[in-house]
């Protein structure tokens, strides 16, 4: 049997213990030592790939552009995190694949994005799931359930 003195002491740590944030790490994050080696007008691509790695994301149109992306996230509930830190950084390239620029942001140049709740109509037919059921019966391959099934088959 457990005695008191453990249970007074070990249930309060159980419950304190569920009150501490977990802290996750997403990405990679650049060191200022790495971030120093990459001199615009220098370095290329394969430079750049050897000294960041691969990056996180590519842009999809205009100039080229490389982003390494990391982030510390605090969860303290399933529903409840925060993102206190990120780490942005930028490799531009000209048209020859050499290093442009090199940037690099934090949260301060994030922006909340609102979401839009709205749907698109569709104009169709809402069915109900007896309609969806019963519109379902005759509907099958008739050639199907004429051949024989492999069991059937002779050796």
């Amino acid at each position: 049997m457990v005695s008191r003195k453990v249970l007074t002491v070990a249930v309060p740590m159980m419950l304190l213990a569920g009150c501490i944030a977990q802290i996750n790490k997403h990405g990679d994050q650049v060191d200022a030592d790495r971030l120093e080696m990459i001199r615009p007008g220098v370095q290329n691509r394969d430079d750049v790939a050897k000294l960041l790695g691969s990056p996180s994301s590519t842009s999809a149109f205009g100039d080229e552009a490389w982003y390494y992306v990391s982030d510390v996230v605090e969860t303290y509930s399933i529903f409840d995190s925060d993102v206190t830190e990120r780490q942005v950084v930028t490799v531009r390239f000209d048209d020859r694949g050499v290093v442009k620029e090199v940037g690099e942001f934090g949260l301060d140049r994030g922006h909340e994005v609102e979401l839009v709740t709205r749907e698109t109509p569709s104009f169709g037919e809402e069915l109900t799931i007896m309609d969806q059921l019963m519109g379902n019966l005759g509907r099958f391959n008739k050639d199907a359930l004429q051949q024989p099934s492999r069991r059937q088959q002779p050796f």
